[in-house]
């Protein structure tokens, strides 16, 4: 026995079926389109855990005016190529690891404003991250502020 599909709700209907046993549809607007025998493709979700796992492997990379990846931040704290912490964050404000305040990351740079949000105290020890691939060059981005990736290693 052939089936169809209804085209109100979807529904498999009996082709010789007077009308759709789930939403009454008429034999009119019926498909006579075969449907097939095999069960619908589920989407796949992905799990929030691979979710998570490929956060924590791509780093968010800190580059300087030219365009050169100078570190990258982990957790809370900035760090070189080679993974030695050289700065703190708190929110948007750079310090270095004495608790000196540096500047502002703003996007993916480190850069100088007039402001000065004082000292939040030394860091302590976060150990070295270790040292992520190099993404390369990303090409000079001018946000209107002075590089300031530098202070932090002075």
């Amino acid at each position: 026995m052939a089936h169809v599909m209804c085209p109100e709700c979807g529904e498999e209907v009996s082709d010789p079926s007077p009308t759709c046993s789930k939403c009454d549809a008429p034999p009119a607007k019926a498909s006579r389109a075969r449907t097939p025998h095999s069960v619908p493709a589920q989407r796949h979700k992905t799990h929030p855990v691979t979710w998570v796992v490929t956060a924590a492997i791509i780093p968010q990379y800190i580059y300087d005016a030219s365009g050169e990846a100078v570190g990258f931040i982990n957790g809370r704290y900035i760090h070189d190529m080679s993974g030695n912490a050289m700065g703190q964050l708190n929110g948007t404000h750079v310090y270095k690891l004495s608790g000196e305040y540096v500047s502002e990351l703003y996007k993916d740079m480190v850069v100088d404003t007039v402001a000065d949000y004082g000292n939040i105290g030394n860091a302590g020890n976060p150990g070295n991250a270790g040292a992520p691939r190099n993404p390369g060059n990303r090409g000079i981005i001018d946000y209107g502020y002075p590089d300031a990736s530098a202070k932090l290693s002075k």
